[in-house]
């Protein structure tokens, strides 16, 4: 496992034109100076995080996904390590995305479990059985906003899965997000 400085990126108001919510990649718009930051941080070797698991990723139909997955890692020239969203609603979705990604420069694959009624056990049964079949390493994503978040002591469990290498997290609640920076480790 190595640990690489990176750069985090939303989608719509950061690097596309936010008009609403768009699904269409023939009307995805680049930011102005989106693509020269990319390209600028792509001469700084800084990998990239580019996001879609939770939000805009899940809402657009799954070929738009792959096209706006490919189009983002082909600005970056493919020489940054890529930390990609694959939100899925299930193993099976996430592990389609995945499979289309393999060949590319991605060092992981961040993933939200979209069912909220999901126990620990489910959870648990969710992250482990798409990090066994996943080829790309899978980072977990804490983010109480989207999903009811992931008990500190099953991600402590998780963090010990070879293909599992990180966490993301994200919402707004610092004090609940600072118990999970003890989990932080060479693997993890």
């Amino acid at each position: 496992n190595k640990k690489y400085p990176a750069a985090f990126f939303d989608r719509d108001g950061v690097l596309n034109y936010d008009y609403g919510y768009v699904y269409k990649f023939k009307e995805f718009n680049w930011m102005k100076g989106s693509l020269s930051t990319l390209k600028f941080l792509t001469k700084k070797n800084l990998s990239m995080f580019c996001l879609g698991s939770a939000g805009e990723g899940m809402n657009l139909p799954f070929k738009t996904r792959i096209e706006f997955a490919l189009n983002f890692l082909e600005n970056v020239s493919n020489k940054q390590p890529v930390l990609m969203g694959a939100g899925g609603f299930g193993v099976k979705d996430c592990l389609n995305f995945i499979q289309e990604l393999e060949p590319k420069k991605t060092f992981g694959i961040h993933v939200i479990p979209y069912d909220s009624k999901l126990s620990d056990n489910g959870l648990e049964f969710f992250y482990s059985s798409l990090a066994d079949k996943s080829p790309i390493p899978i980072w977990l994503y804490q983010n109480t906003t989207r999903h009811r978040g992931i008990p500190l002591k099953l991600a402590g469990k998780l963090s010990k899965h070879p293909n599992i290498h990180g966490m993301k997290l994200a919402g707004f609640d610092l004090r609940l997000n600072q118990r999970f920076i003890k989990l932080d480790s060479p693997e993890f």
